[in-house]
């Protein structure tokens, strides 16, 4: 199965990422809870990406993700272009609030740039040094990750640069135990 298909059944499922509303946060998240000794840091190496941008609040991005990815998807096919990396959302100067206008790119890393269709982009990015942690499991109940790590960024005094990424290592469905979301908060 090819990489594109295997993204495209991604989308297939309704994408929920309500990973700020979730009411049921602390339920069963043992593997997830981070703890101190488990707060690292890295540097990911530069690299291509093919991405779509737009705005939404978090309140709106369930309506926003699914026909951008599905999209850009099929761009990917279309063009020829060839996946180097799963797919990634970057999130711009988002800070939790429901209500909160802010950017979101869903990206896509690939091995070289080519002609595409108009409203899609590529751009090398620089090295981008992160705090991360690998999530494994719903992608609904990330919350309270989110929460511990940012709490432990500010009580190691290390400083956010309003940019989070999330990897999606491991895809099955947002409900899946098998997820694997590595979780990158942008630091300075």
């Amino acid at each position: 199965m090819k990489a594109t298909d295997i993204l495209l059944s991604l989308v297939r499922y309704s994408f929920v990422l309500s990973i700020y509303f979730s009411t049921l946060i602390f339920l069963t998240m043992e593997t997830n809870v981070v703890s101190p000794e488990a707060l690292s840091t890295k540097e990911v190496a530069p690299k291509i990406l093919f991405y779509s941008e737009g705005t939404t609040t978090l309140k709106k991005i369930n309506e926003y993700v699914n026909p951008v990815v599905e999209a850009l998807l099929e761009e990917v096919k279309q063009s020829g272009l060839e996946p180097v990396g799963p797919m990634e959302f970057i999130y711009l100067n988002v800070n939790g609030d429901p209500d909160n206008l802010f950017t979101l790119q869903i990206a896509l890393p690939v091995k070289e740039q080519k002609l595409v269709s108009n409203g899609f982009l590529f751009r090398q990015t620089e090295a981008f040094k992160c705090v991360s942690h690998d999530y494994k499991g719903d992608v609904t109940q990330m919350h309270p990750v989110y929460d511990r790590l940012f709490q432990q960024m500010y009580a190691s005094e290390l400083k956010h640069n309003h940019e989070v990424r999330e990897v999606y290592k491991q895809w099955e469905h947002p409900a899946s135990p098998n997820n694997i979301t590595e979780i990158q908060i942008g630091i300075m």
